[in-house]
């Protein structure tokens, strides 16, 4: 991850390790404000709204997952959605299949990993 070069100090300390349990509208704002850019290598798990920190320190991420692997497994019990860092061109939004067709609507963008890679 970078930070852009008028990305304000108090946005760069929340990025440093205090990012756990950051809204999706505060992660939006600092991603459409262009203040952080991420390469490859980051997985953001979503989780409930009012979830505390303590409910999820005690899982340590994993990293090497195969995404199209259907027996895929989330890093936390309580995350519900994942937005990885792919490749530094794309993200890469893992959810429940039945939260799929929601994601589709909000992300009219978004196509499958099948579709992408015949791109």
């Amino acid at each position: 991850m970078w930070y852009s070069e008028n990305c304000p100090d108090d946005v760069k300390k929340r990025w440093q390790w205090t990012v756990l349990l950051m809204s999706g509208e505060e992660l939006a704002d600092h991603c459409s404000a262009g203040y952080v850019w991420f390469c490859t290598g980051g997985i953001l798990s979503a989780v409930p709204k009012g979830t505390k920190a303590e409910q999820v320190w005690d899982y340590v991420p994993g990293w090497e997952k195969d995404f199209e692997d259907t027996g895929y497994q989330f890093q936390t019990p309580l995350t519900e959605l994942e937005v990885v860092c792919y490749d530094g061109y794309a993200w890469l939004i893992v959810c429940k299949p039945d939260f799929s067709e929601t994601v589709r609507k909000a992300l009219p963008q978004a196509c499958s990993m099948d579709e992408f890679y015949k791109r």
